[in-house]
C-alpha cells in the first residue's frame, strides 16, 4: 500500500493495481487472523470487516471532493504495522487436514453463497434518495460499520438463526418500503448488516479445517484441505 502511494503521481494504473493487490492480501491475512481469534464465532469476523464501511466512504469522499492527502493513509498503515507487533496473534496450526465425505456440501455450500449475493444485491438495489445530505450519509455509514460489528457479537450471545433471521425480517420492509424515511431506512440498515459477520463465518466454518486453509474441492464429494507452509 504505501508503494502504491508513492507511485501514485508517476503511474496511477500501476499504483490501482497495487492497491488492489494489497486490498485482496489484507483482507484473506487479516480476514484468517480475524477467524482464528474467536474459532466457529462470528464475533471478531464481525469487528474485522465492520471498519471497511467507514474506509470506503472516506475514500468516496476523498476521490470526489479531492481532498486526498497521502501521509494520512501511510502514518495510519505504520501505525497498524507497529500494532501488530504488539499483540500475540492467535495460534494458527497449519497441519494437513484428511479428506471427508460430506454429501450435502454442496448443498449448503450454495445456499450460503446465494445469501451472500442476495444481501449484496439488496444493499445495491436500495435506493436512498436523502444520502445526498452529507450528515445523514455519515449516520448511515456508521449504522452499516455498527450493523457489522454488533452483528457477530449479538449472534454469538444469542444465536445465529435468531439474529439471523430476526434482523432480515425486521429490516427488509424498512428497506423496502420506506426507504425515503432517513429514520427507518437507517435503522433498516443497521439490523440488515447483522448478517454480514454470519455468513462469513458460517462460510469458513464449512470448509474442513481451521480459517486459511488451501481448500481442494472434490466435485465427486470429498472436500480436503492442506494448510498453506506459511
Amino acid at each position: 500500500m504505501v508503494v502504491a502511494i508513492a507511485t501514485l503521481t508517476f503511474w496511477p494504473l500501476g499504483a490501482i493495481i497495487l492497491v488492489g493487490c494489497g486490498n485482496a492480501f489484507y483482507h484473506v491475512g487479516g480476514g484468517s487472523i480475524a477467524l482464528n481469534v474467536t474459532p466457529k464465532k462470528a464475533a471478531a469476523p464481525g469487528i474485522y470487516v465492520a471498519p471497511g464501511a467507514l474506509g470506503l466512504f472516506a475514500g468516496t469522499l476523498a476521490g470526489k471532493y479531492g481532498h486526498f492527502t497521502a501521509l494520512v493513509p501511510v502514518v495510519l498503515i505504520a501505525l497498524l504495522v507497529m500494532g501488530s507487533y504488539a499483540i500475540d496473534l492467535p495460534q494458527m496450526d497449519y497441519a494437513k487436514v484428511k479428506a471427508r465425505n460430506q454429501p450435502r456440501f454442496w448443498l449448503v455450500l450454495s445456499a450460503l453463497l446465494l445469501a451472500i449475493a442476495i444481501r449484496s444485491l439488496v444493499g445495491l438495489a436500495v435506493v436512498l434518495p436523502w444520502r445526498s445530505n452529507i450528515a445523514l450519509a455519515v449516520v448511515l455509514v456508521f449504522s452499516v460499520f455498527a450493523g457489522k460489528a454488533l452483528g457477530g457479537l449479538l449472534a454469538d450471545r444469542f444465536g445465529w438463526t435468531k439474529v439471523a433471521v430476526g434482523s432480515l425480517v425486521v429490516s427488509t420492509p424498512l428497506l423496502v418500503l420506506y426507504p425515503h424515511v432517513a429514520t427507518l431506512a437507517i435503522l433498516g440498515m443497521f439490523l440488515f448488516n447483522f448478517t454480514m459477520p454470519i455468513t462469513l463465518t458460517a462460510l469458513s466454518n464449512l470448509l474442513p479445517g481451521p480459517a486459511g486453509v488451501v481448500v481442494r474441492l472434490d466435485l465427486l464429494g470429498s472436500v480436503g484441505s492442506v494448510r498453506s507452509p506459511s
